[in-house]
């Protein structure tokens, strides 16, 4: 369990307490929207019925991300036979849709359409973790390029055993030039 509700007894109002420090980004996400929604709340005791509407769905969606990280069974190996598939003989210019479809093949509810470079922060709410350029690759292993000058959108790609595949089958790590002086990051699910 990443944290719980408690009562504060200084404060006489609920704090979210910590139990674990491997989703560090749900955690920060759950405690902004818990502090918002109190101090709101104290603030404004008669809360109108529209506003309410207004933020039930964000809270809805943080929920079920913070109920997700908990029970994904994720699959690398569907997710890279899912990839290796369907990845067309050329880049069509969306290697996130790609790589977001094998995430759900493999089992993950990654519903969000986000561009490549905004991964690196929904792919810890599904159990993923930064790995520091490791010398050899496992499957389904996931590369995030950062957006760079001419392409807004960064680069997303899944190792499939033998090469990079996003939207095709690369010949390398990096598909454009644009890519070489960046940082790229590496991210592993931390249950494979």
């Amino acid at each position: 369990m990443v944290g719980r509700f408690l009562p504060d007894s200084n404060k006489n109002e609920l704090t979210l307490q910590r139990h674990s420090e491997s989703s560090d980004t749900l955690y920060e996400t759950l405690s902004y929207l818990f502090s918002f929604f109190s101090i709101y709340e104290y603030k404004h005791r008669r809360m109108k019925m529209k506003k309410l509407i207004v933020m039930l769905p964000l809270a809805m969606t943080l929920s079920m991300a913070y109920y997700t990280c908990l029970v994904v069974n994720y699959d690398s190996n569907k997710a890279v036979e899912y990839i290796s598939l369907h990845s067309e003989r050329k880049s069509k210019g969306r290697c996130a849709y790609y790589v977001r479809k094998a995430l759900i093949a493999g089992g993950i509810p990654a519903y969000i359409k986000a561009p490549a470079c905004l991964y690196s922060k929904i792919l810890p709410l599904y159990g993923f973790k930064m790995i520091p350029h490791p010398s050899t690759y496992r499957e389904g292993d996931i590369v995030i390029f950062p957006s760079v000058k001419n392409h807004p959108y960064g680069h997303i790609a899944m190792w499939n055993g033998k090469q990079w595949v996003s939207d095709f089958k690369q010949k390398g790590i990096i598909v454009n030039p644009a890519y070489n002086k960046v940082d790229y990051r590496i991210w592993r699910n931390r249950f494979d």
